[in-house]
């Protein structure tokens, strides 16, 4: 039978840009099937398979209620029924109501499905009926492990059974619901088979126990098909099946073909046209919270259409049963239907089972229109009777808030493609919070340049300006939640930005007491002094000038454009020029870098987090060996001298594109990020001339108020000196100490706060270093050096051992934070990955 309603197809996309229209696919073009992605009609070759979807006509004539509970629990909301007199509670349940998780087979007439397809797992296969579920992105099963009371009716899981699993030691996983309820386990990995493709190695949860809304359940777990950053494997999350092969498949997607009373299909790596009627409509999906979410602003009953919010966003979630909507969607949904109501016995709105010509349910998906047809509205076998008329469940039932969740009765009706060949776009970006942003952004540097030609120094109303950074700051990190409200890298990156914003605008303000008779500002302009917006453009180009170059403040050991010219400076062209083919090389380097991962065995041999402490390591860490000490230099050597430098230097010659680009600031002010690694032969000289300088004028800036004004340390003396240094130092700890919070505590990994402490022990343990380094050399040159001498002939000195001793400290401390943003499955920061669209 083929589907007669429009089939929809679900294409992975976002705007790379933030537009007042989100940039999307040519829906035009894609609404045609020639548009779209090769298809096959009904066969495929070795780049594709199929696994049919069983029908569970077992434990449904009391489903409906149970599945309006999972969901909720599911989707933590709440139900958003009626209260009140609203809320009927007049039905003669039937006797055996309260028994409805008890295994009742249920007729084929006016039955409901559960969908289930077989998988094997291990070396013998290990074969499971398991619910494939686009709304979650773990693969579990129900294993030995588990109490004999869990597994009753359910295909366990034998991990001493199977000759290819291997465990994995300190794996967790751990699904768990607003409620209490949920399942966890063990990891290990193992080969999986789904039809005729097999993965090797895929991480798989084998649960030690599940609450009773899982074991009364008619399937032997879940394989997830939502993205993967939703996956509850800790330390590191784990892939998808999907993910793992699709790869391998002639095209990046897979069919939802659920039949009602009948057998369907998920098709992978193709689309099969003998499935549906007419062509496929794609639409533009966020990926950003890990679902297959869109926009849907808008539904019809009858003939009334109703506007929801512009943000409104619905799911497409296979392991969810139902379609939940908006308390007013329900409302006005069940109030055309004669005799329906909100039954508080239930727990849900119930409809006459024999109701005549039960309207069609219209809703949109994003620039396409769906519908659930009255058929389908019937969940389940009669629950009851009133005044001899008996009732059903219905499939329409009502959640707080504006997001809707389209589940299985959606998908008995629409043929579905989740298409992921263009999740290279990772972008979440939500227009109007993406404009919330960049204005909160702007915002504060106008009030900094403001304050400047408007105040004189040591003004009062500068220092009562303090509380309004605070909140502006404030303000941009939530703009930045609601732009980015699932990237982990986004949002650090944003904190640390908010941090450094409000350092740097009261170093500006309080601090370095720049005012309007700053020479740069009060300049004259062809022979006039300058109008007030000169002075501000001026002014706001102070506050993107982070190592105040060509100001009275300017840092030292600034790189130079050339190094054997010292003062050749860039024309406006030429720096836009250059600066824009280094930024589009560094995107591709830093892109291909960012697409190698280490193997589960390396990564658990050489990263774990007993291979972090280099010095002090419990017994049954066993000793350092010559591999772990090769891993250790590598992973320090890729990360400090490549991948962060790379990291730092796109960020920076984005934001010098723009700042010359906009006639803000000259291309002077924008001189490499970096010295060159051969000036890195003492730590001093590693962080002051070689690593990057953006933080450090308003850092020291701060640290001095700290060291003469607070603690009221002599100026000049060894004291001061070394306490300004740690003060540096303790400041920037901070900052990266609250951005691998916020990485590693949004992923849900428990290790937040050990790996917080370890940053701030990294640069604490750096000023020590610097310290120390100091007092030998002094040592080593009073014992050694005569007055007048240089030391520059002294073997202990020379650069090899500098180098030796530099990269030596950063070997043996570095790995305590890098590790653990290793094992976490950080997503990228970049916007496009690139080489996925070369099919690289």
């Amino acid at each position: 039978m083929r589907y007669t309603a429009t089939a929809i197809a679900v294409a992975v996309f976002s705007a790379a840009c933030a537009t007042a229209a989100p940039v999307e696919r040519d829906v035009d073009a894609l609404s045609e099937v020639d548009g779209g992605p090769p298809l096959a009609d009904g066969n495929f070759g070795e780049r594709g398979f199929s696994v049919p979807v069983e029908h569970k006509l077992v434990t449904v004539n009391y489903k409906g209620p149970q599945a309006y509970d999972d969901a909720v629990r599911k989707w933590g909301v709440e139900k958003d029924l009626p209260v009140g007199k609203s809320l009927k509670s007049n039905l003669v349940l039937h006797k055996d109501f309260n028994k409805r998780d008890s295994s009742v087979r249920a007729t084929s007439q006016g039955g409901d499905i559960e969908y289930t397809a077989p998988v094997s797992i291990g070396t013998p296969a290990q074969n499971f009926n398991l619910n494939f579920d686009t709304g979650s992105s773990d693969l579990w099963v129900f294993s030995n492990t588990q109490p004999s009371s869990q597994t009753t009716g359910h295909n366990i899981f034998n991990a001493n059974k199977s000759l290819s699993f291997k465990k994995l030691p300190g794996y967790t996983w751990n699904i768990r619901y607003a409620d209490g309820s949920g399942a966890s386990g063990t990891v290990g990995t193992d080969k999986v088979t789904v039809g005729t493709t097999t993965f090797q190695s895929q991480y798989v949860e084998i649960a030690s126990t599940a609450s009773n809304n899982f074991v009364k359940g008619n399937n032997d777990g879940l394989l997830g098909l939502a993205f993967g950053r939703l996956n509850t494997v800790r330390p590191k999350q784990a892939k998808t099946f999907f993910e793992n092969v699709m790869t391998s498949l002639s095209n990046r997607l897979f069919t939802a073909y659920l039949r009602h009373a009948a057998v369907g299909s998920y098709d992978f790596g193709y689309i099969d046209k003998s499935k549906y009627n007419g062509n496929l409509q794609y639409t533009a999906v966020s990926t950003g919270n890990g679902w297959w979410e869109f926009p849907s602003k808008y539904y019809k009953v009858g003939n009334t259409n109703y506007t929801l919010p512009a943000t409104s966003t619905a799911i497409a979630d296979t392991g969810t049963s139902l379609l939940l909507v908006s308390s007013a969607a329900t409302k006005a949904y069940y109030s055309t239907i004669s005799g329906a109501q909100a039954n508080s016995q239930v727990g849900g709105y119930i409809v006459p089972c024999a109701a005549p010509n039960l309207p069609s349910f219209y809703f949109n998906i994003g620039p396409n229109v769906a519908s659930v047809s009255g058929k389908n509205i019937i969940y389940g076998s009669s629950l009851g009777t009133l005044n001899g008329v008996s009732y059903c469940f219905g499939a329409i039932q009502p959640i707080s808030g504006n997001q809707f969740i389209y589940g299985d009765v959606f998908f008995k009706q629409n043929f579905a493609v989740f298409d992921y060949e263009t999740t290279v776009i990772n972008w979440n970006w939500c227009t109007p919070a993406i404009t919330r942003l960049a204005l909160n952004y702007l915002l504060i540097f106008v009030v900094v340049a403001s304050l400047i030609v408007s105040t004189p120094k040591k003004s009062f109303l500068r220092y009562a300006s303090v509380p309004v950074f605070i909140y502006l700051c404030a303000s941009t990190f939530r703009s930045a939640e609601a732009t980015f409200p699932r990237n982990e890298i986004y949002l650090a990156d944003w904190g640390c930005t908010v941090y450094d914003v409000f350092l740097q605008s009261t170093a500006l303000l309080l601090l370095q007491d720049i005012d309007s008779s700053d020479p740069l500002i009060s300049k004259l302009r062809d022979g006039d002094p300058p109008s007030y917006f000169v002075r501000l453009w001026r002014a706001m180009s102070y506050c993107v000038n982070m190592r105040g170059i060509n100001t009275s403040h300017q840092i030292k050991n600034v790189p130079a454009f050339d190094s054997k010219q010292p003062n050749w400076v860039p024309s406006r062209r030429r720096f836009l020029l250059t600066r824009g083919l280094w930024f589009i090389g560094l995107y591709f380097i830093q892109d291909l870098l960012f697409s190698g991962e280490l193997s589960v065995e390396d990564e658990i041999r050489f990263l774990g987090v007993d291979r972090e402490n280099f010095l002090i390591r419990n017994s049954q860490d066993g000793p350092v060996t010559n591999d772990e000490l090769g891993y250790r230099f590598a992973i320090t050597m890729f990360m400090w001298s490549l991948l962060i430098p790379l990291s730092v230097s796109l960020q920076y010659t984005f934001l010098s594109l723009v700042a010359v680009g906009t006639g803000l600031s000259e291309p002077s002010n924008w001189p490499p990020a970096f010295g060159t690694p051969k000036d890195s032969y003492t730590l001093r000289l590693f962080w002051g001339k070689f690593w990057h300088q953006t933080l450090r004028w308003h850092f020291s800036k701060h640290a001095q108020f700290i060291t003469h004004r607070l603690m009221r340390l002599p100026r000049k003396g060894l004291v001061q000196r070394y306490v300004n240094i740690l003060c540096v130092f303790l400041l920037s700890g901070v900052m990266h100490a609250s951005q691998s919070y916020m990485m590693l505590h949004r992923q849900g990994i428990d290790a937040q706060w050990r790996t917080a402490t370890r940053e701030m022990m990294f640069f604490v343990t750096m000023a020590v270093g610097i310290t120390v380094e100091d007092g030998v050399q002094w040592l080593f040159r009073n014992e050694n050096v005569r007055k007048g001498e240089k030391d520059e002939g002294f073997v202990l000195w020379k650069r090899v051992v500098g180098y030796i001793w530099v990269w030596g400290v950063l070997v043996v401390v570095a790995p305590i934070i890098d590790y653990p943003k290793f094992r976490a499955r950080l997503p990228t920061w970049l916007p496009v990955h690139i080489w996925g669209l070369l099919g690289a």
